[in-house]
């Protein structure tokens, strides 16, 4: 059998497994260890025209069998964080991209598929990428300050270590804050980044909602990430990442 028949039975026998009917394949044939990076395809134009969901109802219009078959998956933080590097990296390539991307921080919300489920009483919490679909990653646990708002600039190291782990990076703050930085054409000074409170009058507590969506938007000159959305609640445009890319791309 060739590389490329051999791709081509791994991919038949992948659809089959997202879409129910082959449980030969484990779900660890879909994931690359952490921190391995491949090229992926973010698509350039918001789902559904722009169409705006709750996180709940895209991650529903993402396991529908057609957009399986497509071979889309609804982007999490991690994807859409290596593709924000791709575009840093190579800009004149992704001119389109970016410009697209910055509409939808400054028109509504750009919702990805991590959600976080955090504890009542402690800042220990789960951070969990491409929810609910069948390549969901494995939860990664750690401890998540209350930052309302965090300012990336002044972050210490739980607060770093927290957005390490959401946007799947061993990068330092500098690094990430550079990435932000490009991507949403704000200094370093204008990133800020929100996790929900113990104790509020004014907004929902980790208590009172545990499990949140994280989205990414312009306010008031700054971009933020925000890692305090309500699932259900909170509409925003979402992107969808060519699933297999990262099956068959090589590293880079």
């Amino acid at each position: 059998m060739t590389l490329r028949e051999a791709k081509k039975l791994l991919k038949e026998k992948s659809l089959e497994y997202l879409l129910g009917r082959d449980d030969s394949i484990n779900q660890q044939c879909f994931e690359k260890p952490r921190k391995t990076r491949t090229r992926l395809t973010l698509d350039d134009v918001a789902a559904q025209n722009g169409a705006t969901k709750t996180q709940d109802r895209w991650i529903k219009y993402y396991n529908k069998e057609k957009r399986i078959r497509e071979g889309k998956l609804f982007a999490s933080m991690a994807e859409i964080y290596q593709v924000f590097k791709q575009i840093v990296d190579a800009p004149e390539e992704h001119e389109a991209l970016l410009a697209s991307l910055r509409r939808d921080f400054d028109e509504i919300f750009l919702l990805s598929s991590t959600r976080i489920r955090y504890n009542a009483h402690d800042g220990n919490a789960q951070i969990m990428h491409n929810y609910g679909s069948k390549m969901q990653k494995e939860p990664i646990e750690l401890e998540i300050p209350v930052l309302r708002p965090g300012k990336l600039t002044e972050l210490n190291d739980k607060g770093i270590e927290f957005l390490q782990a959401l946007l799947d990076t061993d990068e330092n703050k500098e690094e990430i804050m550079g990435v932000l930085s490009r991507i949403s054409n704000r200094p370093n000074d204008k990133l800020r980044v929100w996790t929900p409170p113990f104790d509020s009058f004014s907004y929902y507590t980790r208590s009172e909602r545990s499990e949140r969506a994280v989205t990414l938007d312009y306010y008031i000159g700054n971009f933020r990430v925000l890692a305090d959305g309500l699932p259900d609640d909170y509409d925003g445009r979402s992107r969808a990442v060519e699933m297999f890319s990262s099956l068959f791309s090589a590293p880079r």
